[in-house]
Parts: C-alpha cells; structure tokens; sequence
C-alpha cells in the first residue's frame, strides 16, 4: 500500500512538472510568434505623402511608399528651392512594441530616423524617438493613400461607356498616373499628353482639376475632349479588383481605367 501511494504521488509529481514546462514553452515562444506576425503584410504598408516643415524653404513636399519586403522609396521636393526631387532607398525596421518604424541612414544624416505608425499616418519623430511637439506638430504627419490608387499605371478602357479607341503609335494608349509626390495627374490622351492636379476627398472622394494638355492635331479629338472632361468632372472613384472606375455621384460612371504593371 505504502509503495502504490509513493507511486501515485510520484506520478502526480512528474506531470505538474510536465505542465509546468509546458506552459513556460509557450509563454518563451509567444513573442517569436508576434514577431514574425509584424513582419507580414501590416496595415502601415502604403504610399504617404504630406508637406514636412523646412528651415529655409516654403516645405518639403514628401512621398514616402513602405513596401512589403521591408524596404521603403523616399521622395522629396524642397518647395521654392531648385524644384529637384531627391529620391532615397533603404530598408525598415519595425518593433511592434512602440509601434515605430526605424528606416535606414540617408545622405547627410549618419543615424536612422524614425516614424511613428498609426492608422492611415505615419508621424515623424525626433532624433531621441520622441514625438514633435508644439504649433507644428500637425505638419510632421503624412497621410496614407487609403485607396492605392497612387503610383499605378491606369489604362483607359472607356470614357461615358465606349469603348476607348487605341493609338496606332507606340507608348501613345489614353493612360493616367497618380503621383503621390506634389499630387500631380500624369498621362497621355492618345494624341496630348497632360497633366493636372487632384487630392482626396472625404471617403472615396477626388478632385481633378487645372488640366493642361499638349495641342498636337487627334484624329480622334471627341474621345480625348471627353476624356479629359470626365477627369474634371470626377468627384469620387471606386475600385473593382484591377479596375478604376471615376464617377460623379454614386451611379454615374464617367471613366473606366485598368490597372497595368508599369515596366
């Protein structure tokens, strides 16, 4: 009997330290698990732009896209100053922790800098890591293009339901691109190349306007004039899988584009 109850206890014994075991193996590998769960694709992945403040100049007109891989492309324009854009490469750190985002040295700063990622923004810290505070605080935040329509070569498939008619000359397709960058429109109207202007709005909103073109002589110059009028008739835009619809109002489309690769 005495022998039976020392097995038991000794049984007992082994499996609370078992248990015990285990769950401190769990416990050790659960920030592993998070770790490698911040390295996926994250919501702060995205195009930012925004206007960050600058000792001698109007500012500094910002673009900022954080790739899946973990690598980032900076775009900046010194406003009022020679109007180069200067363009940067690197990589990102990400600590879940602080929710910070740690980009690699560029020229002329020996150490990394960092943002701060929330929803839809990413805000400029400084050299300590520390948020910016003060009257300027608000200008140290770029914002996100929620919709990722920016950056993205669209081709125009149709204009107030027919069908686009295609150039005969090479690189010439009705096209536009969105530039995050100083939020400029790019593109071709099959015969005139053009630019504009356009911000979002609330929701799914968008403005187009101040549109300027090339006057080459169009075979085709109703198409292109409607083109160019649904762009600055557009007031919201809608995406469905790879297509781009431009609308005016909730049911009118003006515009119909395609998302294709840009080479």
């Amino acid at each position: 009997m005495k022998i039976t109850l020392s097995l038991i206890l000794f049984s007992l014994s082994l499996f609370m330290i078992s248990c015990s075991a285990s769950k401190k193996s769990v416990t050790e590998e659960s920030p592993k698990t998070n770790a490698s769960k911040s390295k996926a694709p994250l919501d702060w992945t995205g195009t930012y732009t925004g206007n960050l403040p600058c000792a001698d100049c109007v500012g500094i007109s910002t673009m900022i896209r954080l790739n899946k891989d973990m690598s980032y492309i900076m775009e900046s324009n010194y406003m009022g100053k020679s109007g180069d854009i200067q363009r940067q490469r690197g990589t990102i750190a990400w600590n879940a922790a602080d929710s910070t985002l740690s980009f690699s040295p560029i020229a002329g700063k020996p150490n990394a800098f960092k943002y701060w990622a929330s929803e839809n923004r990413i805000t400029q810290l400084d050299d300590n890591g520390k948020k910016i505070k003060g009257d300027l605080a608000a200008n140290y935040i770029l914002t996100k293009d929620a919709g990722g329509i920016t950056e993205k070569y669209w081709k125009l498939i149709e204009v107030n339901g027919e069908k686009s008619a295609m150039s005969d000359k090479p690189n010439k397709e009705a096209h536009m691109v969105l530039k995050a960058l100083g939020n400029k429109v790019l593109g071709n109207g099959t015969c005139n190349i053009f630019s504009a202007a356009f911000e979002f709005l609330a929701g799914n909103g968008i403005r187009i306007s101040s549109l300027a073109s090339t006057k080459m002589r169009c075979d085709i110059p109703e198409q292109e004039s409607a083109f160019f009028k649904a762009l600055e008739s557009a007031d919201n835009y809608s995406l469905d899988g790879k297509m781009l619809l431009l609308k005016q109002g909730k049911v009118n489309t003006l515009a119909r584009f395609e998302f294709v690769e840009m080479k």
